[in-house]
């Protein structure tokens, strides 16, 4: 942070408007504030602190009683700051909590605690309004500046009589300090995950560790060397293994042809045994079917005459109906004579 103007009004000593214009300085980074006891000093730090987050310098300072104890009553108390952060321009303005005489009539009222803050626009542009309650004020000037109002005070603004605060801080108030003082949060953040990282192969180690020592008793060895020289002996056993099974499974494929071929010589068998004994069927049946061809060729010579026959049983039964009615005829013409 940079500061470039301060304006006060009816602030601390400061009974009327006071400015500190720390342009003058032309851009040097060191300076000094100095003055007898009573000038003021400790002021323009309670000024900057309060227009920032709202309190002072010291915190011992309640910032409602800053009022000035000279100021005229209509004059408001009053703090108005610009800063840089960076290349951006800021200004923040607080006012606190009041009492003030009314505009008409007598007596007076209360007046909230009031505070905005702008980024200022160098191209001539309109300002924009960051926020514009005391709270939020305070909130976005957190988020710009990286402190809190007391690491502010501890960091950036050491008052009188508390540098001895950040010597005295813990190791653990004092890496925060730090840590937003140079920007080693995203470090931090790598420490801790490498912490976790280291924690989680930590557990895993010790896990794989357990399930070695359970591996390493149900091969029933005490390490791993003899572990591998166990495994040594099981490969070299199983490459034995293998060209065994290897000679086995040749030695199988043969039989197996072989077994095809005796399979094929038995069927070949069972059929000559089916067609001798159908030959020999066929034998013991000779006499038989030439009995049977004797009878088929006389009946193939007869076959002409059973239709002559037929023919000769139908002419019978012809005339034998013949007959029947000439002697219905004969009975009827003795009849009718």
């Amino acid at each position: 942070m940079k500061p470039l103007e301060l304006v006060v009004r009816a602030f601390g000593p400061y009974a009327a408007e006071q400015v500190f214009d720390f342009g003058e300085l032309g851009g040097r980074t060191f300076f000094l504030i100095h003055g007898p006891t009573g000038a003021g000093k400790t002021t323009v730090l309670d000024a900057m602190c309060f227009a920032l987050y709202g309190t002072t310098s010291g915190a011992e300072r309640d910032a409602r009683r800053l009022r000035s104890d000279h100021a005229a009553p209509q004059v408001v108390t009053e703090v108005v700051f610009d800063f840089t952060l960076g290349a951006d321009r800021y200004r923040v303005e607080r006012r606190p909590e009041q009492e003030r005489p009314y505009k008409r009539g007598k007596g007076t009222t209360t007046e909230r605690a009031h505070a905005v803050i702008w980024k200022i626009d160098r191209a001539g542009g309109p300002d924009a309004v960051l926020a514009d309650k005391w709270s939020t004020v305070t909130a976005e000037v957190v988020s710009l500046m990286g402190f809190e109002a007391d690491q502010f005070r501890q960091v950036v603004m050491l008052p009188q009589g508390q540098f001895r605060r950040l010597l005295m801080a813990d190791s653990g108030e004092r890496e925060v300090i730090l840590e937003k003082l140079f920007g080693t949060e995203l470090y931090r953040r790598i420490e801790d995950a490498l912490k976790e990282a280291k924690s989680e192969l930590a557990k895993k180690y010790d896990v794989l560790g357990a399930r070695r020592g359970l591996l390493l008793e149900n091969a029933g060895v005490s390490d791993a060397d003899e572990l591998e020289r166990g495994l040594a002996e099981s490969v070299e056993c199983l490459t034995k293994a293998t060209e065994q099974v290897g000679s086995l499974r040749a030695g199988e494929k043969k039989l197996r042809k072989e077994l095809a071929a005796a399979e094929s010589d038995i069927l070949k068998l069972h059929e000559r045994d089916r067609a001798e004994a159908a030959l020999q069927a066929i034998t013991a049946d000779a006499a038989i079917f030439e009995d049977k061809r004797e009878s088929l060729t006389v009946a193939r010579r007869a076959l002409p005459l059973e239709t002559e026959r037929q023919a000769l049983l139908d002419r019978r039964g012809d005339c034998e109906k013949a007959v029947g009615r000439c002697g219905k005829a004969e009975e009827a013409l003795g009849e009718a004579a």
